[in-house]
């Protein structure tokens, strides 16, 4: 189901999943965030490598190679590409895809996160700047894809998976 930014928490918190707390919620922001999914009729979790173990303790074939080392190679290119981008997607997606209910809490919460405008970000930081710091990260990645016969980085195993964590969180 599609929730909208503003009313995440509304959704999540009467399934009974437990808020961030902590550093958890000092790192997000807030109690609740999305994907969340419900794996029965009464258990539902939030967080991507929540979801992921669930998912792969549940259907373990084809494995989502979660323990695999190059899962954490992988988490950490996937910064180095994502903090500098993000300053040209996230303007760009609060003004040309995010709902107008959601419009005023994107906005918000990302402009704190970047502590000017998003208007701001994107002239700053954002356009070609931003994608020349990502270029050297960006060839890691392709020369890790490239290391084995496949789609993936281990080849034909799904273990890209963290990529695609990369495209939502932005």
């Amino acid at each position: 189901m599609w929730v909208q930014y503003p009313d995440i928490t509304s959704t999540l918190e009467p399934l009974g999943i437990p808020p961030r707390k902590g550093d958890d919620l000092r790192r997000y922001g807030t109690p609740y965030t999305i994907p969340a999914i419900r794996l029965g009729p009464l258990s539902c979790i939030m967080d991507s490598d929540a979801i992921a173990a669930a998912l792969e303790s549940s259907i373990p074939s084809p494995s989502l190679q979660l323990d695999h080392p190059i899962r954490a190679t992988v988490q950490q290119l996937v910064f180095k590409v994502q903090r500098p981008v993000q300053c040209d997607i996230i303007p760009l997606l609060a003004r040309n895809v995010i709902d107008i209910p959601s419009q005023e809490f994107f906005y918000s919460n990302r402009e704190k996160d970047f502590g000017m405008p998003l208007d701001e970000v994107l002239e700053k930081m954002g356009g070609e700047k931003c994608y020349e710091k990502a270029r050297e990260p960006l060839e890691e990645v392709a020369a890790l894809l490239k290391k084995e016969e496949g789609p993936f980085f281990l080849g034909q195993e799904p273990v890209s998976l963290v990529l695609l964590g990369c495209v939502r969180c932005c």
